[in-house]
């Protein structure tokens, strides 16, 4: 979808992510392997826009990351950042994905401001299920039962359908105003 903007670039840290990502895209982007650390690209390009899409939770320095990504943006470039949100919602399913942390926008700004980022749009997100998900999650706590078994298998068809339109469907609502709670928060910044 960004190609028709301009050249994407995309960095993955799995060889396994990589090829999978290589298949999509075909050639109409540039996929290499690295990390935050040394993002592979020769010679270091700047950015207009840069995203990171549910990565900040996996790391043990995020704000060295975002700093160094803030290096990386073009004079009035934005950096675009999702996380999972809400600490209390930690289940094993973030354990099996390796998080360190889920979110709330105080420890998400704070972050980004020790970066050098100003906050120009914040919203949390997938808010249509977080009723069921934060009360399925909390009586987890209460009657734990498998700790290891996936809250939810890969989901297919009929299913998978009803969950791309619900999720789909707020984005009327998070490109109009912040919603204050959700599964999921985002946040546009710019360099100060």
């Amino acid at each position: 979808m960004l190609t028709e903007f301009g050249t994407v670039w995309g960095v993955e840290a799995s060889p396994l992510a990589l090829e999978a990502a290589r298949r999509r895209v075909g050639t109409s982007a540039h996929v290499s392997l690295g990390t935050l650390r040394g993002l592979g690209l020769e010679p270091e390009p700047m950015f207009d826009v840069i995203t990171l899409f549910d990565v900040l939770e996996h790391l043990d320095e995020p704000v060295s990351a975002l700093s160094e990504l803030r290096a990386r943006l073009a004079p009035g470039g934005r950096l675009l950042v999702t996380v999972p949100a809400f600490q209390f919602l930690w289940s094993v399913h973030d354990e099996q994905n390796q998080h360190r942390l889920r979110y709330d926008l105080r420890t998400l700004t704070t972050q980004l401001s020790q970066a050098g980022l100003t906050v120009d749009f914040w919203s949390y997100y997938n808010t249509l299920l977080f009723p069921a998900v934060a009360a399925v999650r909390l009586a987890r706590r209460v009657f734990p039962g498998n700790p290891t078994q996936p809250e939810l298998e890969a989901s297919q068809g009929i299913a998978n359908g009803l969950l791309t339109r619900l999720f789909s469907a707020e984005r009327h609502v998070v490109t109009r105003r912040s919603i204050p709670f959700g599964m999921s928060l985002l946040a546009m910044t710019r360099a100060r």
